[in-house]
């Protein structure tokens, strides 16, 4: 019977630090069906590790205190990678357009508006006139008789 590859402890750890995922596989096919033990796989999991942590303890030697100074200044923080700043200031721009594009159309509206009340307001007035020149007219008529 072999091993239960969902709960391994050393196979999980494997499947995050080992780059050759055929070999992976080889060790998963034999591990599960007992061909390989847990020492030999605990084993494999050592060599791993240990290639990793040497290719890390590698890059950590070249770190210079310089490096480090660097890296802990202070200084202002982009929090948004180049190409979502454009998109933003892009959307941005687009949302400025409507809106003003909005508010002519409002002015437009208002002055349609006024416009129209005006017109109301002149063709009441003159329908006004039109009445009393009608009652004035009616009314020298009656007196003319």
């Amino acid at each position: 019977m072999g091993a239960d590859l969902d709960v391994d402890v050393p196979y999980q750890y494997l499947t995050f630090f080992m780059d050759d995922d055929k070999q992976l596989e080889d060790i998963k096919q034999k591990y599960s069906k007992g061909e390989l033990l847990t020492g030999e796989v605990k084993a494999i999991l050592i060599d791993v590790i240990n290639k990793f942590l040497k290719d890390f303890q590698e890059k950590r030697a070249k770190v210079t205190d310089e490096d480090v100074r660097k890296f802990m200044e202070i200084r202002q923080m982009n929090p948004y990678p180049k190409a979502w700043k454009e998109m933003m200031e892009k959307k941005a721009a687009q949302e400025a357009e409507k809106k003003k594009a909005k508010e002519e159309a409002k002015g437009k509206a208002a002055l349609d508006d006024a416009e129209r009340l005006a017109k109301k307001k002149a063709e009441k007035e003159a329908k006004k006139k039109a009445a009393v020149e009608f009652a004035k007219k009616k009314e020298a008529e009656a007196k003319a008789k």
